[in-house]
C-alpha cells in the first residue's frame, strides 16, 4: 500500500509537470500542491508520515525488546528516523550550505547543502551498519536498503540536479531528476517501515492482540525439527 500511494503521487507530480520545468514555468494551484519540486505540500507530507511511521515502528521494537544494548540500538534508529522526518517536513538540510558559504558560491555550485550533507549522511550510513549488525537478515536489510536509497536519493539527485542548472538544462532532463530524487527518497522511507514492521509479530490470544518480536527461526520450524529427531532410529554405542 504505501508503496502504491508513492507511485501515485509522484506518478500525479510527473504528469502534471510534463516537460515543463517549475525554474521556468508558472504553475496553477493544483500542480503546487501536487509538484514534488516544493517539498511542502502533499508528497511532502506523505513521506513525512512514512517516516514518522517508521519511527514509531522502531521505538515499539526498542520498548519489546526490554533492557540492553537492543533496546539501545532501536531507540537510536527510531531517534534518527524520527530526524529525517522533521527534517522531510521543514527542509532544515536546505540550510547545511551555512557551513561551506565561507569557502564555496552558489555561483560555484547551485546545491552548497550536499557538501556537508555528504559528511552527515556517510555518519548516519556507518551508525546505521553498526546499529543493525544484530538484527535478523530480512530486517537489516530492509534498513539499510532504506537509509541508503534515501540518503542516496537526496544527496546523488541535488548533484545531478546541480549540474543541470549549472548547464542550464532545466527542461526534461531537470523534471526528471527530481521527480527521480523524490521517488527514490520515498520508497527509502517504506523500506524503513517494511524493516521495523518486519521485526514484529502480532499475536492473537484469548484475552486480545499482544506484540512480540519476531524470532528469527519460527517456533514451528524448532517444532518439525524436534520432530524429525523423535523418529530418528537409534544408533548403538560402538
Amino acid at each position: 500500500m504505501p508503496v502504491a500511494v508513492t507511485l501515485l503521487l509522484v506518478g500525479a507530480s510527473a504528469l502534471l509537470a510534463r516537460e515543463g520545468s517549475p525554474l521556468t514555468t508558472e504553475r496553477g494551484q493544483l500542480r503546487t500542491y501536487l509538484d514534488v519540486f516544493d517539498e511542502t505540500n502533499l508528497p511532502t507530507w506523505w513521506a513525512a508520515s512514512v517516516l514518522v511511521a517508521a519511527a514509531l515502528a522502531c521505538g515499539v521494537v526498542a520498548a519489546l525488546s526490554g533492557p540492553g544494548v537492543a533496546r539501545r540500538r532501536w531507540s537510536l534508529l527510531a531517534g534518527l528516523t524520527a530526524a529525517l522526518s522533521v527534517d522531510e517536513a521543514t527542509v532544515l538540510h536546505e540550510r547545511l550550505d551555512r557551513a561551506v558559504l565561507p569557502w564555496l558560491s552558489p555561483e560555484d555550485f547551485p546545491y552548497l547543502w550536499v557538501v556537508p550533507g555528504a559528511v552527515l549522511g556517510l555518519a548516519v550510513v556507518v551508525s546505521v551498519v553498526g546499529l543493525t549488525r544484530a538484527a535478523p537478515a530480512p530486517a537489516r536489510r530492509r534498513l539499510l536498503l532504506g537509509f541508503g536509497l534515501l540518503l542516496g536519493s537526496a544527496l546523488g539527485g541535488e548533484v545531478v540536479q546541480g549540474l543541470l542548472v549549472a548547464e542550464g538544462l532545466l527542461g526534461r532532463p531537470f523534471v526528471v531528476a527530481y521527480h527521480l530524487e523524490e521517488l527514490g527518497e520515498t520508497l527509502g522511507a517504506v523500506a524503513l517501515l517494511a524493516g521495523a514492521v518486519r521485526m514484529i509479530d502480532v499475536v492473537r490470544e484469548p484475552a486480545g492482540v499482544r506484540l512480540r518480536l519476531r524470532t528469527a527461526v519460527p517456533p514451528s520450524s524448532v517444532g518439525v525439527g524436534r520432530q524429525a529427531d523423535d523418529h530418528l532410529p537409534d544408533v548403538a554405542p560402538a
